[in-house]
């Protein structure tokens, strides 16, 4: 008996010593390691001074500047390998470097890392669209404008190195406002080379529903959205529709001599001449005779 129970007891000892080893040597990892990033990162760490700087500058290719930022993400993403952000910000860096496939690399690894934030989906469609490549554009387009809002806004103001390129970082009261102004820009844009891309492309299912729900989601002027939502309609043979678009495009200020054309063909084609005529005159009597153009947003990789 005595036997058994000291048996027993040596067991629980050593099983006792061996999980007090194994949890004093991951903590003691994890500390190390800890240790090992924050000094890296404290050594190639850009001056406090230079991150608005590096933000306004981030256009200038040449600048010294921007070298500094990149190996200092560089080494960010080594030591944080799935730290998206990490990741995304060295492809912003590699980008304005004039290292364009780096960068592709960088922003592909964000995306399969954590695929829920809007720029890492727009900023492949610029890196796309730079390589002529359209339907690889809009499918990273169509990609960013499927990230739901609130978790893109969530994501980026609780993390760590975007914090620095926040404005409203320390006054949290400003929060709202700015990632509400920040959102509605950076949709919009993602919309507008949507439909532009479809309408290159000759693609009017895409254009077609993209309009529909640039529409519904508000991030978009709803008179261009209805302009948009027309054009395709009308190139589908749906003129009902096409014709009900554009007078919502009107009744939304989206006064251009185009639409009031397309209208005019839309009734022609509704079996409605007289009407279709009236306002295919009305095209080039329109007061202030302005011809719509489509937008082309800013070629600019957003920081988040």
């Amino acid at each position: 008996m005595f036997k058994i129970l000291r048996n027993i007891f040596f067991r629980a000892f050593f099983l006792y010593v061996l999980a007090g080893s194994l949890i004093f040597f991951f903590a003691d990892r994890d500390r190390a390691w800890n240790h090992v990033v924050t000094s890296a990162l404290s050594r190639y760490m850009p001056l406090p001074d230079n991150w608005v700087e590096f933000k306004r500058d981030r256009y200038k290719t040449a600048l010294p500047k921007m070298k500094e930022f990149e190996r200092y993400y560089r080494k960010v993403a080594q030591l944080m390998p799935f730290s998206p952000e990490a990741q995304a910000m060295a492809g912003y860096c590699y980008f304005y470097d004039g290292e364009i496939a780096t960068a592709e690399k960088s922003y592909q690894q964000a995306v399969r890392i954590y695929p829920k934030v809007f720029n890492f989906h727009y900023n492949l469609g610029l890196i796309s669209l730079k390589h002529r490549d359209l339907p690889k554009a809009l499918e990273h387009f169509k990609n960013s404008v499927a990230v739901v809002p609130f978790e893109n806004i969530q994501y980026i103001v609780n993390s760590r190195i975007y914090m620095p390129f926040l404005p409203f970082a320390r006054q949290p009261e400003a929060v709202a406002a700015a990632m509400g102004a920040y959102t509605q820009d950076v949709y919009r844009r993602a919309y507008i080379q949507i439909l532009s891309i479809g309408e290159v492309m000759k693609d009017y299912k895409v254009m077609l529903d993209y309009s529909r729900r640039a529409i519904a989601s508000g991030f978009m002027d709803k008179g261009m959205a209805y302009y948009y939502a027309g054009r395709a309609a009308y190139e589908l043979k749906e003129y009902e529709n096409g014709a009900r678009y554009f007078q919502e495009a009107v009744k939304n200020g989206f006064r251009y001599g185009q639409t009031f054309y397309m209208l005019g063909l839309c009734l022609k084609e509704l079996h409605r001449p007289e009407n279709g005529s009236a306002f295919i005159a009305a095209a080039s009597l329109t007061k202030d005779k302005k011809v719509f153009k489509a937008e082309e947003p800013p070629m600019e990789l957003l920081i988040y």
